[in-house]
């Protein structure tokens, strides 16, 4: 079962600041304080992260549990292979945070929501990677669909996802409640079809086709009032 390993995932203090639910914009003129312990928790808490995305590509007949679930029926439809995929920057970004919050909760704070930005960023970056090689096999994908999303909850989204994926082999436990340890792991599922033209999930030109970018967003309905949606595009 592949793994890759060989990530550089930076991140800026605007989307630190937007993890931890402060607008970019709005915080820079007055509060200053802040700014400078999101610059301080990515200087501390980048060379704790460990970037790992592990993955299997499966024919959609070998998974017909994912196809119980609306949500994914409807996106896998044309699909005929789907990338299982579990992202991870491993606990010792957590661990750094759980040592700051006795006495220094906001910096705590701050490098939590380094290890949210993070987690996003390498799970769009893997989407772009599924993307290509799609591309360069004369195939495309979906946008990623994960657990929690409409129509697919969290406990029956892992359970399925760690079925098929040896999660222990990157250090990621599923715990009873269908939480996951290290906890900022992102799990997902993105479907596979064949043709460079026209996308089989949305009908656009591949070369327009912003549903296929890797945002955590696609799919989710809670978009047109997301205060975060802002830090994934572009």
């Amino acid at each position: 079962m592949p793994i890759l390993h060989d990530w550089k995932i930076t991140c800026s203090a605007d989307e630190v600041l937007r993890a931890m639910g402060a607008q970019p914009s709005a915080a820079r003129p007055h509060r200053p304080r802040l700014i400078r312990t999101a610059e301080w928790a990515i200087r501390q808490g980048s060379p704790a992260l460990a970037p790992a995305v592990l993955f299997a590509e499966l024919d959609i007949e070998a998974c017909p549990d994912l196809l119980a679930a609306p949500a994914l029926a409807q996106q896998l439809a044309p699909a005929r292979r789907a990338i299982v995929a579990l992202c991870t920057i491993g606990a010792a970004l957590e661990s750094l945070a759980e040592q700051r919050m006795p006495n220094a909760p906001l910096q705590s704070m701050a490098l939590d929501a380094l290890g949210t930005a993070a987690v996003e960023a390498l799970a769009a970056r893997a989407c772009a990677h599924f993307r290509n090689q799609a591309l360069r096999a004369g195939r495309h994908t979906s946008p990623p669909l994960c657990p929690g999303a409409p129509g697919w909850s969290v406990a029956e989204g892992q359970l399925q996802i760690f079925h098929l994926l040896d999660a222990a082999a990157i250090g990621v436990l599923l715990t009873p409640s269908a939480m996951m340890i290290p906890g900022k792991s992102l799990s997902m599922v993105i479907g596979v079809a064949p043709g460079t033209a026209l996308s089989a999930f949305t009908g656009l030109p591949l070369s327009q086709d912003a549903a296929a970018d890797g945002s955590p967003c696609q799919g989710c309905d809670r978009q047109s009032n997301c205060r975060y949606q802002v830090a994934h595009a572009g």
